[in-house]
């Protein structure tokens, strides 16, 4: 009969070694990953046939913080940036 506390699975000196083998591994599948999404980006980037391409951005209204309306045509030739965030 074999006890658990006599037969250790892993050293402790070879812990290290695993981690370190398991971060490389990491970073390998992240870099492949990222590989693949740059070849995928690349082959989807013509965008000619895309309906809203070189067109105006519709108009919306909203209210500001304050109460204020804001209207997406009194912002026209500056630069705009919306960032539409959700907490899940």
């Amino acid at each position: 009969m074999i006890c658990a506390s006599s037969w250790p699975i892993v050293e402790k000196s070879d812990m290290s070694q695993i981690k370190r083998s398991l971060f490389i591994l990491a970073i390998s599948a992240t870099a492949a990953i990222g590989t693949a999404q740059l070849a995928a980006a690349e082959d989807s980037s013509d965008l000619s046939g895309h309906p809203w391409i070189g067109e105006a951005a519709p108009d919306f209204d909203l209210e500001t913080v304050g109460g204020d309306s804001l209207r997406l045509r009194d912002l026209r030739g500056k630069l705009i940036v919306l960032h539409f965030g959700a907490s899940w």
